[in-house]
């Protein structure tokens, strides 16, 4: 008997190849129906936006990068990789394993300001007065 994994939050970013803007938009939901097909919960998404690329792709200097977090459970995610490998839309992906968002805030910290010794506060008071004199004011 095979125990079941509990689903685990996993990112993924990728670039789709940039075509048409009529073709391109029916690729943007590409990988989460991939996801949904196996059975995972998209939690968060980004539309994807065409970026240039800092250097070619397979020849391409212009993609749709995307992002997006998702449940899945472990074994289905080796499948994901194998499907989005498979796909020559997708120019690159990367795949990882998210930490969850801490839901308690942590307070900022507070900055110390720096406290003048009394011959360095002596030291500015002598020079604002030499400034004062030499300003007239």
């Amino acid at each position: 008997m095979m125990q079941e994994s509990k689903p685990i939050l996993y990112e993924i970013s990728y670039f789709l190849q940039a075509i048409s803007p009529e073709e391109s938009a029916g690729k943007t939901n590409l990988v989460s129906d991939m996801i949904e097909k196996e059975h995972g919960v998209i939690a968060s998404q980004i539309q994807p936006v065409l970026k240039p690329l800092s250097y070619p792709i397979q020849k391409k200097t212009e993609a749709y990068w995307g992002w997006l977090k998702f449940m899945a459970k472990p074994e289905v995610v080796t499948s994901i990789k194998e499907n989005l490998k498979a796909r020559p839309e997708i120019l690159r992906f990367m795949l990882v394993r998210a930490k969850k968002e801490e839901l308690i805030e942590q307070p900022l910290r507070k900055r110390r300001r720096p406290v003048a010794s009394p011959e360095k506060q002596a030291k500015i008071e002598e020079i604002d007065k030499k400034l004062e004199e030499i300003l007239g004011e």
